[in-house]
């Protein structure tokens, strides 16, 4: 080989490197060619965890299957595009969502949970001796105690007592409003006629009361006057909170809530949030039929006749997760990525994630029991227990109670 030869043998290298070299370093950088749009741009990536333990993830063109230690999946240099993640398991509901990347950024999707496609249940009480319509007015926290009706007799149902055990409640006949006391479930609070009783005592806590809540021995209850009072149970001192009555109409139900330090009142289908610097009532949302807090605090869930929403806790940003043509009832979260409610004779579960589409599923028409007993869901009501992720549902005269939901 020539002097020459060598000579133009290390310039073509030369040549080649310092052509080669920028986009070396770019694609080390996270670069690269974009042959579509016929330009180079940043990659960005997308981050994926789930639960259970053992879900097969795809993301792309690339599939992973997580366990003790690999958890999650983290797919790098994705080219700025939409991306399909899919997220599935024998015997559980598939996830699919659509995912934006941009440019040096990575897309997280960390929430997913997956839910059985089938559950199974154990039968904690039957009604069925009787053939009267009955319904579940309200539960306690612990899911131990539910107070019954039944025409317009009032019954408490004790889970805790082994066996379970049905008591006639005759002193809230005519009664409505009927909550536990979160601090004592021996306790029921209950307005009738126009009174705010307590179960443990005689004589009427307040009088004029149109709607109530209480917290530790605090009751915040709105009057027949318009205007919102508390009072300290124990010393029997009621202070005046809001400066102007709100109209009171007769056909129009009323209900008091406090949920992340705020007051809320439901004034028909209208959410107000009462403002201590005002000293007022506010417009929040309309139409609303249940407002519940996360688990965590983070979120609120607002469910109407025919959708679900939510928010952030301090009510800002309220978006739309479902529609539904069917009547919505029994709204409540899952954990705090989840919300289960019914639709007529159906059980859903919706992610509250609005990143891309909205995964939906709905539960079996079905429930089979231990014994291999099948009950079709009918008209069910719904309450799930935060403490042990339980589903407890009542339908055809009958409780039951899931295994856990969740991991």
């Amino acid at each position: 080989m020539t002097k020459k030869t060598r000579l133009l043998i290390l310039l073509g290298c030369i040549i080649l490197f310092l052509l080669a070299a920028p986009y070396i370093v770019l694609y080390s950088l996270g670069y690269r060619v974009d042959f579509l749009h016929r330009k180079i741009v940043a990659t960005g990536g997308i981050y994926v965890k789930a639960l259970p333990q053992g879900v097969t993830i795809k993301v792309d063109s690339n599939t992973t299957t997580t366990g003790l230690l690999n958890s999650y999946v983290f797919v790098k240099n994705l080219l700025p595009s939409n991306y399909s993640v899919s997220i599935t398991k024998s015997g559980y509901f598939d996830y699919q969502k659509t995912l934006p990347v941009t440019e040096k950024e990575v897309t997280k999707l960390e929430t997913v949970t997956l839910f059985k496609q089938k559950y199974l249940f154990t039968s904690l009480f039957n009604f069925s001796e009787k053939q009267s319509k009955r319904s579940i007015v309200t539960w306690s926290d612990d899911s131990k105690r539910a107070i019954i009706s039944e025409n317009n007799d009032y019954f408490l149902l004790n889970l805790s007592l082994e066996p379970a055990t049905v008591t006639p409640l005759p002193v809230l006949t005519g009664a409505k409003d009927i909550h536990f006391n979160a601090q004592n479930t021996s306790e029921l609070f209950f307005l009738k006629n126009g009174n705010l009783y307590s179960t443990l005592q005689t004589a009427p806590i307040e009088s004029g009361v149109i709607a109530y809540m209480v917290n530790n021995q605090t009751v915040t209850w709105l009057g027949a006057d318009g205007l919102l009072y508390t009072t300290n149970i124990p010393i029997a001192l009621t202070t005046k909170m809001t400066l102007q009555p709100l109209p009171i109409k007769k056909t129009t139900t009323y209900t008091l809530k406090s949920i992340a330090g705020n007051t809320y009142l439901q004034n028909g289908t209208t959410l107000l949030r009462f403002s201590p610097t005002t000293a007022l009532f506010e417009n929040v949302y309309t139409p609303v039929t249940a407002l519940i807090l996360s688990p965590n605090a983070s979120h609120l869930l607002y469910c109407n006749d025919h959708e679900i929403l939510v928010s952030l806790s301090n009510g800002k940003n309220i978006v739309s997760i479902n529609k539904v043509s069917g009547l919505v009832k029994d709204c409540s979260w899952v954990n705090d990525n989840y919300v289960m409610y019914s639709v007529n004779d159906s059980i859903l579960i919706s992610e509250t994630n609005t990143q891309g589409n909205v995964n939906t599923i709905i539960l079996p028409s079905t429930i089979t029991l231990p014994n291999n007993t099948i009950i079709a869901i009918q008209a069910p009501q719904l309450v799930i227990n935060q403490q042990d992720k339980k589903l407890y549902l009542f339908t055809q005269n009958q409780l039951f109670s899931s295994e856990r939901l969740v991991p």
